[in-house]
């Protein structure tokens, strides 16, 4: 006899906070009326058959059978079909989670599209299983279809070899506003993405994109600006040496703390130091 029994670690099983809100099944007929709108969710679309276009963010993209186009809430999108191959998908609306997707050099996105078609029939399950689901409404469908999309999402995610991350809404508010605080304390230190990332025990990939909706720029990017407030506090304030300055603030270097300062002031430290002193005497 033989005996193997496998324990679960129930400390690493987590709400990914998605709910479904609804399914549905389109086709394209001479009735589609194609505009550009946008939704307080993200939305999946899973191409059954046919071919068109999706315009997203004012760009177009091809899509085929086997597609999955995802986008996230407030992205203007629509979707158009070539005529002698009509378009045919599922789409899922689904409340409080953001998709981030790795970025494309820098460019962060608010949509994405796979193609599962080496994987078609097991995520097309999943689908078929959904829209049943829903047209039937079995005894308990509405849990069964939350479950299934919540074993659909974790699936496309390991099949696209971590392309994309689910993030819970809510966790972007609450680790944003950690980080916040975080770089308000510390700004003056040696501090890498690679290090605010640990610090929040989010993917720097993750964290930039949430920041950057969040606060409208990149934590860096924030983290420089507190530096130059703070410097600009020492110019009028000390006789602090520019080197001294750009130390006490947390530039690596004299130069590069000059560079940075004019570029987001459009002057030099020592214009600004002469302007805000010439401006106090007067």
């Amino acid at each position: 006899m033989s005996n193997n029994r496998y324990d679960i670690d129930s400390t690493q099983i987590k709400d990914i906070g998605a709910k479904l809100l609804y399914i549905t099944t389109s086709s394209y007929g001479k009735d589609w009326n194609s505009l550009l709108h946008m939704h307080h969710f993200s939305e999946l679309f899973y191409v059954v058959r046919g071919k068109g276009e999706f315009i997203v963010e004012e760009k177009r993209f091809p899509v085929k059978e086997d597609d999955l186009v995802i986008i996230n809430s407030q992205t203007l999108h629509t979707e158009v079909s070539v005529y002698d191959q009509p378009l045919e998908y599922v789409a899922l609306g689904i409340e409080g989670l953001s998709f981030v997707f790795q970025p494309e050099e820098e460019e962060i996105k608010n949509y994405s599209v796979f193609n599962y078609r080496g994987k078609k029939n097991e995520f097309w399950f999943y689908f078929k299983t959904l829209t049943r689901e829903i047209q039937d409404k079995p005894k308990g469908y509405e849990t069964v279809c939350q479950n299934v999309l919540e074993i659909l999402l974790l699936n496309l995610m390991r099949d696209s070899n971590c392309a994309f991350a689910l993030i819970p809404t809510n966790r972007i508010s609450k680790e944003c506003t950690a980080l916040k605080q975080y770089i308000d304390t510390h700004f003056k230190e040696n501090i890498t993405l690679d290090q605010l990332a640990d610090v929040i025990h989010m993917n720097k990939f993750y964290l930039t994109h949430t920041f950057r909706k969040t606060y409208g720029m990149a934590p860096i990017a924030y983290m420089i600006g507190k530096r130059i407030e703070e410097s600009k506090y020492l110019l009028e304030n000390t006789d602090f040496s520019l080197s001294q300055i750009s130390d006490i603030v947390g530039f690596s270097s004299p130069s590069y703390f000059s560079q940075t300062f004019k570029r987001t002031e459009q002057e030099s430290p020592k214009e600004y130091r002469d302007r805000m002193r010439q401006t106090t005497k007067a």
